[in-house]
């Protein structure tokens, strides 16, 4: 019997002591699991960084781009408010009108799309169209565009004013 109770408790042990071997195992193989994701996380982490890093760069540099491109017309359109107002000059109107197309251009060379021309004859479009003073108008009435709107990559940023016409 004793021979009985230690081949019990022997193999009893054998089998828990091996239980405790796996789990101890698989305790070690979730650690080093857990530690492999931090580091592709901080990896990660690095990677995003540096990508944003990249793109504010570029961002920046076209920024400057534009800067230095309208400099020169916004430089051109203070003085002429300076003559204006500060020493009583009388502007050309050709110079005005030079000076603002050479503006509108350059913003439309880098993306600003012109929707709607002044004095065209368009239906309402509530999407692309900005009543002008209290008037209602429904959409497809017909209308007289006084001030033209603008989009920017695909996207309305100002509709255009409108007038009822008739």
């Amino acid at each position: 019997m004793l021979t009985w109770l230690r081949g019990l408790f022997y193999s009893r042990s054998k089998a828990e002591l091996d239980l405790k071997s796996d789990i101890q195992g698989l305790r070690l193989d979730l650690d080093r699991r857990e530690e492999e994701i931090r580091q592709l996380k901080d990896e990660l982490f690095r990677l995003r960084t540096r990508e944003d890093q990249k793109a504010r760069g570029v961002l920046e540099a076209r920024l400057e781009a534009l800067m230095e491109e309208l400099a020169s017309p916004a430089a051109q359109i203070l003085t002429q408010i300076h003559l204006h107002e500060k020493e009583g000059r009388t502007l050309e109107p050709r110079d005005v009108i030079a000076t603002s197309g050479r503006l509108v251009r350059i913003l439309m060379d880098n993306g600003l799309e012109a929707i709607s021309e002044p004095g065209s004859r368009e239906q309402f479009d509530p999407a692309r169209h900005e009543p002008l003073g209290q008037e209602t108008i429904s959409a497809g009435d017909p209308v007289l565009v006084r001030f033209a709107g603008f989009a920017y990559n695909g996207k309305v940023i100002r509709r255009a004013g409108v007038q009822r016409v008739g």
